[in-house]
């Protein structure tokens, strides 16, 4: 049996193991090809997607520097100014309506040349108020104020995109918020004060999000410093504004994707992190019609104020679920070609069983196991074709079991059956290898020595096997275990001195055993 199940294994592995190799290795290229497609398509993905977000800011920026720069030429505004008190509530409806139909402006601001709001309409969620007189505040100490008032007449300002503060406390729940303003010049072309709009940032920032294209993808937007405005966790965003939260940035984060970053305006790389795909965007350079166009001092201040849109895909979650399917298809297609080479190494190692069972039971003695008549012929012609061309000699034996008769008549069929069984591995223990003992029928048996060396050899197995036969043998008859004795008289023949064929051989030791048991029982008689 164990014979049996290692040449199932070896038949399993010699077919298993080339399919498997055969898929590992096909399945290895088609996902580094498969993998190699989704990606390029992921990264043109998050290129359209960047470009998509840099539409978006630079439609929203415009949109608003549109609108300031008519407030700020609006002719009651500048009436209001030169002291026309009922101008004033024409420049509030103004703001009013500017802001009302503009859902994502938090707050309109006419601010006189000391700072001081001077007409103020806010939203406070769906509400939209005029704050009258006395809660109006000076913002003279206000940095986009001081930028703002000394820009010549079409200048505009762009504040860094911050939490809104209210009366020098960041305004809870966090209002983020866009500061653009503009000068507003009289005909002189002297500035007689700024009108400020304050835009949500969150509606800039709920655009940015919303416009995902990957689900996988996080969405960034940093400051030229990089903090987070917008982040991979709420909790990190806005690090600029607290005085516990100054390293909290994506330069401290991810220090050498910040450098990549910093060296271009645009690109895309992977790093350990995961995939990167940013641009850089200046509001000034969206707002005015190109650099050359900002004024001194103001300009250059105004210019270091950028952001950075930017995706981020987690390097885990790239592909993860083509890898798995992969490993996971190939796992199963695995386990089909084990089931399939187990159930064919299983066939073909139970017909090559059957088919040596059917050799077998063509060349071997069913009783005893011993070679039959035909494979007899079949070795003793291979010995004389080899002796013919060595030029050398060989034996035949011819044993006969003598009282083997006397056991079968006394004791049964089934306990001369069983003596024949063990003396048949009594012989098999005193052969050489090469030797060839078969059984011709009853209680006859021939033997063939190859590669005899002398008489004298041949005569010794005689002995040996006349000594072995003579050995008592345990037998169970009827229940009851005896002991039985034969012997066994031997003829010997050798080639070429008897015959120079097989059956001329066999007769001759054939007729020498009758010699030998013409002379009593255990002898042996040469031809």
């Amino acid at each position: 049996m164990t014979r049996y199940c290692d040449k199932i294994t070896r038949l399993f592995m010699r077919s298993f193991l080339p399919l498997a190799v055969l898929v590992v290795a096909t399945l290895s290229v088609v996902y580094s090809l498969d993998s190699r497609g989704r990606l390029d398509l992921i990264k043109l993905t998050e290129h359209q997607n960047i470009d998509q977000k840099k539409e978006i800011l630079n439609h929203e920026v415009q949109h608003a520097v549109n609108n300031l720069k008519m407030l700020a030429r609006n002719q009651f505004l500048h009436r209001f100014i030169e002291g026309d008190t009922a101008s004033g509530r024409q420049v509030v409806t103004d703001f009013f309506n500017v802001l009302l139909v503009n859902g994502q402006y938090n707050q309109i601001r006419f601010l006189d040349v000391t700072g001081q709001e001077r007409v103020r309409v806010d939203r406070q969620q769906s509400l939209i108020m005029v704050i009258s007189d006395e809660y109006l505040q000076n913002k003279a100490d206000r940095y986009y104020f001081q930028e703002t008032i000394g820009l010549p007449d079409g200048g505009v300002y762009l504040s860094r995109l911050d939490l809104n503060i209210e009366q020098g406390v960041i305004e809870r729940p966090f209002k983020p918020t866009l500061r653009i303003s503009a000068p507003i010049v009289d005909s002189n072309g002297i500035n007689s004060g700024v009108v400020v709009i304050n835009y949500s940032g969150d509606h800039i920032l709920g655009q940015l999000a919303d416009s995902d294209a990957n689900e996988s993808a996080q969405t960034l937007l940093l400051d030229h410093q990089s903090y987070y405005l917008l982040g991979l966790n709420k909790a990190d965003e806005w690090g600029f504004m607290f005085a516990d939260k100054q390293d909290v940035n994506f330069k401290n984060q991810f220090p050498l994707a910040w450098q990549q970053f910093n060296s271009a305006d645009s690109g895309q790389f992977i790093a350990d992190e995961g995939l990167f795909t940013f641009q850089r965007f200046c509001p000034v350079v969206c707002a005015s019609s190109g650099a050359d166009d900002i004024p001194a001092p103001a300009g250059a201040a105004v210019l270091s104020n950028y952001w950075f849109a930017a995706s981020f895909i987690a390097a885990p979650v790239i592909h993860p679920w083509i890898l798995a399917s992969y490993i996971s298809g190939g796992l199963i297609l695995l386990v089909v070609l084990a089931v399939y080479s187990w159930n064919n190494a299983k066939a073909n190692c139970q017909r090559m069983l059957a088919e040596q069972q059917l050799k077998e039971q063509a060349t071997r003695d069913p009783l005893t196991g011993l070679a039959n008549r035909h494979l007899f012929y079949e070795r003793a012609s291979q010995v004389l074709a080899q002796s013919q061309r060595m030029q050398r000699g060989f034996a035949v034996l011819f044993i006969d079991l003598d009282k083997f008769k006397q056991v079968n008549d006394e004791l049964g069929h089934e306990a001369g059956d069983a003596l024949l069984l063990e003396l048949s591995r009594r012989m098999r223990r005193i052969l050489r290898k090469p030797d060839t003992v078969a059984r011709f029928g009853g209680d006859e048996f021939v033997l063939l020595i190859p590669e005899m060396k002398n008489l004298e050899s041949v005569y010794t197995v005689a002995k040996k096997v006349i000594s072995s036969v003579s050995k008592p043998f345990t037998l169970n008859s009827d229940g009851a275990k005896v002991e039985a004795s034969v012997g066994a008289s031997i003829g010997i023949s050798t080639y070429p001195e008897n015959g120079e064929d097989i059956d001329t051989l066999i007769t001759a030791a054939d007729a020498a055993m009758y010699q030998a048991k013409s002379r009593g029982t255990g002898n042996f008689r040469r031809a």
